[in-house]
């Protein structure tokens, strides 16, 4: 007896399940997604209440599968960044499939970013932020 249906992550024609329902064992249903998009913006603004300008000399992100992560090198922007501006350096985005993944599901962004204060070449305005999640 060959029973009939959806099964996960099978595709009909140019459909392919993206979502799915289950429901426990108190009869509450639950939504299950098959797919996240994650989309991770790289960029810097000064700390709130900074009255002073930077300039930013140097910036790389790494990024991705934490054992594989993909390293960015920046090219610094021309004028300084002020205390009410932020500077975009790039944008990476991510299908992770949460269905079929294997092990490698650990996730790590981070940026580094070298500058000085604008008025004052010898003092260091460095900044550096890691952010990891595991999809599962």
């Amino acid at each position: 007896n060959k029973k009939r249906g959806l099964r996960l992550k099978n595709s009909y024609g140019i459909l392919e399940l993206v979502e799915f329902t289950t429901r426990d064992g108190g009869g509450v249903f639950v939504a299950n997604a098959a797919f996240a998009d994650v989309l991770i913006t790289y960029d810097v603004e000064l700390s709130f209440g900074s009255s002073i300008k930077a300039q930013i000399t140097s910036a790389t992100s790494n990024g991705g599968l934490a054992s594989a992560p993909d390293s960015v090198n920046y090219s610094p922007p021309t004028d300084p960044i002020g205390s009410r501006s932020r500077y975009v350096f790039g944008r990476e985005s991510y299908v992770i499939d949460l269905i079929d993944g294997d092990n490698d599901r650990a996730y790590a962004f981070d940026l580094e970013v070298f500058a000085t204060s604008a008025s004052n070449s010898n003092l260091p305005c460095d900044a550096a932020v890691t952010f990891e999640f595991d999809a599962n």
